[in-house]
């Protein structure tokens, strides 16, 4: 029929069918396209709405006959262009609205939604498609008899029609214009996804929402239990355990069950989720969605060449809290009293309880919203404050993160504009309360002219904004885009260096007094707060971290990343073997288990596995470098942590890299690997080939060169580092074949493998082992077997982890003072020979950069663990004379392990010199653990660098500090008495420059200038090797705290000679 508006005629077409009937055998199935039909058809009343459960809204519908037959789309057309022999340039743009509820309610007959002022006043085509929703749009059976996802098939289907029919209404099938607002814009959000809906519209208009928010698209099998609990509850099942697929008998009940108990299913608490109690229950589907949305962003898998709106209101969530948290606190008339504390603790308890896969901060949700807010504030502002909140988590921030993820992934033309809503004239509408902000739905009734199409219920300033967006929205569906505003341009997004520049209009009561256009709307509360989630599409699936902020700067967080399978079962004692591909999305938030060893302090997860080769990954948030260029990628941290290869984890509490990556702009990796018989157990076959905690790592290094790129490291600039063990292990990375493309600069901390019994023939190592066997009962009879047999190595395959753990620290195998072995093997494949041997042919790494570090008193911790920890107690150790400390010095030096017995005496006089009687005890016990940290950690490490320098044929450059400064209370390994420790305090200046330190020399291969002088790297004079280093002091040294020929007389005249004998 032909109407007119404010003088205007349009032509109006009320419910066409575009699909078959989706009743009797098609409930639940793919919407059928609709038969063609010979008799006239009057399109001139309102079509039935899809059946759901909308008593609240059910006066707002022009039909409330609802109904399974719903498949109607509804036109309006300028009046005068309908003709099917039209030149094109006569057509008119088409927007195509696809109408919100959630996916469970909502209808194209709701009061609203007539297009005839928009087609009139904005001189466009409007349709409005009826499409199924709830158990009817959305049910999943795992079968064709309900395939999911058929709501949005409906919409595909009139998305179709509509291209293949709309010219003969007057609209131009090469310009359509998609547009929808909360679960409209979460559809359209999806068209924009689906490989099947790309060729059927240009352009897009998000309102209020997208598909990456909450279960935004799930796997089939998770969606499919939802609904088995659904059938469940309406005795569609029998028994009372819920069952683990649809049986025809089951899918029968479905088919027979009256549709008013079938609308009830997505809103039971059985299948709700937080504060919002519905579902989308949209699955991955191989067909319609191929993957989760936000890896397909991530991916550049969408619509190329797109023109894309996105729009949010000031108040996207006060709605929620009436309709689904408490009709009474939050009465939309008459809401209880609230007080500023209330408020305050009201949001945290909401934000801890809604959908999210890691619980939320409640309370620093709180902190974000309510600053500036008082005990003066109005009530009414702080329950709209929980809303504002609320709503940016589940609408606001989700559609603002689409665009820009969009954006930061195309490769193509494609353009993003953005608006924000925050005009709020005339009574409250729809969905608002009284004390409601600018609401969610609250720019739906200008885009439809509803302030002149019911003139009573509206002021004439909401008529004036409807006449600008009116002509704003259709200009974008006309133009592709925005016309200019106040006589400014209206910017699409654009890159600022690796930053991305969101510019929107805002639409006002009244105009700002600059400018209403803007940039950067809600970074704090989307980019910092609520973007916690961030995915990335390794080599072996898809990720899920978070993002989180540390002193202002964002970083991505990936903990607990499996680089490996887990070394369990047949894969006990064996090398590791790549982690297979995996399917499903992995959410590594958590920090994953320590391996088995017989230590947890200071663990953030205690729960020992030898399900345990996992890596974290942290990255600066402006990394997401699937689409990085080459010159933007971070340089890249991998830290192995210490432990003398028996002991330690990534998750001791000092291990988190948020601090060095944010400071330092890098991107930092800690790798488990297995330690402890798990790692290093031998036993001259492949059952245990020695060496397992070596592949472990060499196996993480080459995942980190696989993928590093994807979270914004650069393959190219890795360094390699690690303390103590740790430092140890990075030498032997250094040394070995296998290791030496994998990295390009190294830091070793406090060791290297060329103290006591660094790498062993394999032999030795057997002997040990074999003598662990039989501390466990193992083996049979009193004398150590001189082999592994199959049944001493079936019957360690089927010890206990704690048994085995255990070994290491046997009496049985402890040498010396350090009761630990590494029991590190010549295996003739990681590492072919002995380490000093290997250095002294220049048989290594090259071309590389290293720097190693000492600290000043590296072995007064080993005393109190493996000498007496009565004598040597952290904070009550018994009196000493200077006469029995240096007498104490002497023997533990013959003690420790050598070839050679070490000459106590020699050792004593060299490290007493200056000492005295008069010297205090504290000192005189620090001497002695001095020297034994000396001979076993930092000079091993300054002559691993030293001979490797001196060997070395290619630019090899070699760095060095020294640790010397003690500040703040003992902190882990560190005694009262006792001097800079490994794990010694940095206060925030020093901190800060090591970060910078540290981070300089991965970044560029060379630490940078300190104090104005540059950091010079080793270098010869005559037949000497000089070696500058910088020392880390309390406070600053009169001339410089650079320096030359550090401990020359104990590592190279007194410990050398006993480290040579390796």
């Amino acid at each position: 029929r032909t109407e007119t508006f404010d003088g205007k005629p349009y032509n109006q077409f009320l419910g066409i069918p575009y699909a078959e009937p989706p009743i009797g055998d098609l409930r639940f199935k793919k919407p059928v396209p609709i038969k063609a039909w010979s008799e006239l058809r009057e399109v001139s009343q309102w079509p039935n709405p899809c059946y759901q459960h909308n008593p609240e809204f059910l006066d707002n519908f022009r039909n409330k006959q609802f109904s399974e037959d719903c498949l109607y789309l509804n036109i309006w057309a300028p009046v005068g262009i309908s003709s099917e022999a039209m030149d094109r340039d006569q057509l008119k743009a088409v927007m195509v609205w696809i109408h919100g509820g959630a996916l469970i309610v909502g209808s194209p007959v709701e009061d609203y939604y007539s297009g005839h002022v928009l087609a009139t006043k904005g001189d466009v085509v409007v349709v409005t498609i009826g499409y199924r929703v709830n158990t009817f749009g959305f049910l999943y059976t795992g079968t064709d008899d309900a395939p999911g996802n058929m709501g949005l098939w409906d919409q595909v289907l009139a998305l179709q029609w509509v291209n293949d029919n709309i010219e003969l209404f007057g609209g131009d099938s090469h310009r359509i214009t998609m547009f929808g607002e909360s679960a409209g814009g979460w559809s359209t959000s999806l068209h924009i996804l689906s490989p099947i809906s790309r060729p059927l519209f240009q352009n897009a208009i998000m309102m209020s929402g997208a598909a990456i928010n909450r279960n935004a698209g799930e796997p089939a099998r998770d969606v499919m239990q939802k609904w088995l609990r659904g059938a469940q509850a309406i005795n569609c099942t029998e028994g009372d355990d819920i069952p683990d697929r649809f049986t025809p008998k089951i899918i029968d009940c479905l088919h027979n069950t009256p549709a008013e108990t079938l609308t009830a299913i997505p809103i039971l608490p059985a299948l709700m989720e937080g504060i919002v109690g519905w579902n989308t229950v949209v699955i991955i589907d191989g067909d319609f969605l191929p993957a989760r949305p936000l890896e397909m962003l991530n991916k550049g898998d969408h619509k190329k060449g797109l023109n894309l709106m996105v729009g949010t209101a000031q108040d996207e969530g006060s709605w929620i809290l009436w309709l689904t948290e408490d009709s009474v606190k939050y009465s939309q008339h008459s809401p209880s009293p609230m007080t500023h504390r209330e408020a305050y603790n009201e949001l945290s308890r909401i934000s801890r309880k809604m959908w999210s896969k890691e619980s939320i901060d409640g309370e620093m949700v709180s902190k974000v919203y309510f600053t500036g807010l008082s005990d003066e504030t109005p009530q009414d502002i702080l329950r709209q404050t929980i809303g504002v909140a609320i709503g940016d988590y589940l609408l606001g921030c989700p559609a603002i993160q689409f665009g820009q993820t969009l954006y930061e992934n195309d490769v193509s033309d494609s353009r993003v504009y953005q608006y924000y809503f925050n005009s709020k004239l005339g009574e409250p509408k729809q969905l608002c309360s009284k004390w409601s902000g600018v609401c969610h739905f609250d720019d739906v009734y200008p885009v439809f002219g509803v302030p002149f199409d019911k003139p009573g219920r509206f002021v004439d300033q909401e008529r004036d904004l409807s006449e600008k967006i009116i002509h704003i929205f259709s200009t974008f569906a006309k133009t592709s885009e925005p016309p200019a505003l106040d006589g400014a341009d209206w910017e699409a997004y654009y890159r600022l260096d690796n930053h991305t520049i969101r510019p929107y209009y805002e639409f006002t009561n009244e105009p700002k007094p600059v400018t209403n256009f803007g940039t950067g709307l809600k970074v704090v509360e989307c980019e910092y707060l609520w973007k916690k989630a961030r995915e990335v599409r390794t080599k072996n699936g898809l990720i899920n971290g978070r993002t989180d902020t540390f002193d202002g700067k964002p970083y991505n967080q990936f903990l607990g990343i499996p680089y490996a399978e887990p070394p369990t079962g047949d894969l006990r004692f064996k090398k590791p073997v790549p982690i297979k591909p995996w399917s499903e999305h992995l959410e590594v938030s958590q920090w994953p288990a320590p391996c088995y060893q017989t230590y947890s302090t200071n663990f953030r997860n205690k729960n020992f596995s030898e399900d345990c080769l996992y890596l974290n990954v942290w990255a600066p948030v402006d990394t997401n470098a699937e689409v990085v260029e080459r010159d933007q990628p971070k340089a890249v941290m991998v830290w192995i942590h210490g432990g003398a290869l028996i002991v330690g984890s990534t998750v001791e509490n000092y291990y988190s890299g948020h601090v060095l990556a944010t400071k330092g702009d890098v991107v930092v990796v800690t790798i488990g690997y297995r330690v402890n018989t798990f790692g290093f157990l031998y036993t001259g076959t492949d059952d245990a080939p020695g060496n397992m905690g070596l592949w472990d790592q060499v196996l993480a290094l080459q995942w980190v060169n696989d993928n590093i790129e994807l979270f914004g490291g650069d393959p190219n600039r890795i360094t390699v580092f690690g303390q103590s063990a740790g430092g140890w292990s990075t030498s032997l990375h250094i040394l070995s074949p296998i290791s030496r493309p994998l990295f390009q600069n190294a830091i070793i901390l406090s060791g290297a493998a060329i103290n006591h019994n660094a790498g062993e023939p394999a032999r030795d190592v057997l002997h040990k082992w074999l003598r662990g066997a039989q501390a466990i009962n193992c083996t049979q009879g009193d004398d150590i077997p001189d082999k592994f047999t199959s049944k001493i190595i079936d019957c360690l395959l089927n010890k206990p982890a704690e048994t085995l753990a255990a070994i290491p620290m046997l009496p049985a195998l402890m040498n010396g003072v350090v009761g630990w072995n590494t029991f590190v093997i010549i295996d003739g494949e990681f590492l072919p020979a002995l380490p000093l041997e290997m250095l002294n042919k220049g048989d290594h790494k090259k071309g590389f950069n290293l720097m190693v570090g000492t600290t000043q008193d590296e072995g007064s911790y080993i005393l109190g663990f493996t000498e007496d920890s009565v004598k040597y107690s952290r904070q009550n150790p018994s009196d000493i004379t200077y006469s029995e400390a240096y007498n104490e010095l002497s023997r533990i030096s013959r003690k420790m392990w050598s070839k050679e017995v070490i000459d106590g005496e020699m050792v004593s006089k060299i490290y007493f010199t200056g000492l005295s009687d008069e010297t205090p005890q504290g000192l005189l016990r620090q001497t002695i653990g001095v020297a034994v940290g000396d001979y076993l950690l930092g000079c091993p490490a300054i002559q691993f660098a030293q001979t490797l320098y001196e060997n070395d044929v290619t630019d090899s450059r070699v760095y060095q500090y020294y640790y010397n400064s003690k500040l703040g209370e003992p902190k882990q390994l560190c005694s009262e008495w006792q001097g800079a420790d490994q794990f010694n305090d940095k206060e925030r200046d020093e901190s800060e420059n090591m970060i910078h330190i540290f981070s300089t020399f991965a970044k560029t291969g060379k630490p940078p200038a300190q104090d104005g002088a540059d950091w010079e790297a080793y270098y010869r004079l005559n037949n000497h090797t000089i070696r500058p280093y910088y020392e880390f002091t309390n406070e600053p040294k009169p001339v410089t705290n650079f320096g030359t020929g550090l401990k020359v007389v104990e590592c190279e005249y007194l410990w050398k000679k006993y480290i040579d004998q390796q």
